[in-house]
C-alpha cells in the first residue's frame, strides 16, 4: 500500500504542478490581454479624436466672418473659437502682390490729394509763401495787385480718415 499510495501522492503532485504551471501561464495570457486591450482603448482614443478633428477645421484655423453669416461656434459647436478681431482691429486686408508690401507688413494710409500749397509773388512785394494742409484745417491763398482787387481761396481738408466703402468682419481662430 505505501507504494501505491506514494503513486498517488505522485499523480496528486504532478496535478498540482501541472496546474500550478497552467495558472501562471494564464496569468501570462490575461496580462498580455491587458497590454492589448489597453493599446485598443488607446488606439480608439485617437481615432475618436481624430475623427473629431475630422468633424472640425484643424487648431489654428482662421475663419472671417462676414456679416450675414454663421458664427464659427454654430457651424463647429464641438471646437472651441476665439474671436481675435480685436487683433486686426480697424485694418484693411490686401492681396500680396502688385503695390502692396511684403507679406505681413503694415502699409500705412496713402492717398493722393492735396498736402501743400505754394504761392509766389512775381512782383517781388511779398515773398513766397509755403501752406502745409492739415486734415481738418484751411490754408489761405489770396492774389491781387497793388492797387486794385485782391481774390483769396480757402483750401481745406476734411478731418475724415480715407477709406474705401467697407463692412466690418469678425476674424476668429480655433484653439
Amino acid at each position: 500500500m505505501h507504494t501505491g499510495n506514494s503513486k498517488g501522492q505522485q499523480t496528486i503532485q504532478d496535478h498540482v504542478t501541472s496546474l500550478e504551471q497552467w495558472r501562471l501561464e494564464m496569468n501570462a495570457v490575461i496580462d498580455a490581454l491587458r497590454r492589448e486591450s489597453t493599446g485598443l482603448k488607446n488606439q480608439v482614443a485617437q481615432l475618436t479624436q481624430s475623427l473629431g478633428n475630422a468633424q472640425n477645421p484643424p487648431s489654428g484655423f482662421i475663419y472671417v466672418q462676414l456679416p450675414g453669416q454663421v458664427d464659427p461656434n454654430i457651424l463647429w459647436p464641438t471646437a472651441r473659437w476665439y474671436d481675435i478681431s480685436q487683433t486686426y482691429a480697424g485694418l484693411f486686408f490686401r492681396v500680396l502682390g502688385g503695390n502692396s508690401g511684403h507679406f505681413g507688413s503694415l502699409q500705412y494710409e496713402n492717398t493722393p490729394r492735396i498736402d501743400r500749397i505754394y504761392t509766389k509773388n512775381y512782383d517781388r512785394l511779398n515773398p513766397p509763401r509755403d501752406s502745409k494742409l492739415e486734415p481738418g484745417r484751411c490754408a489761405l491763398v489770396g492774389s491781387g495787385g497793388r492797387g486794385g482787387g485782391w481774390t483769396g481761396i480757402d483750401l481745406c481738408t476734411s478731418g475724415g480718415e480715407i477709406r474705401p466703402t467697407n463692412k466690418a468682419v469678425k476674424i476668429w481662430t480655433r484653439r
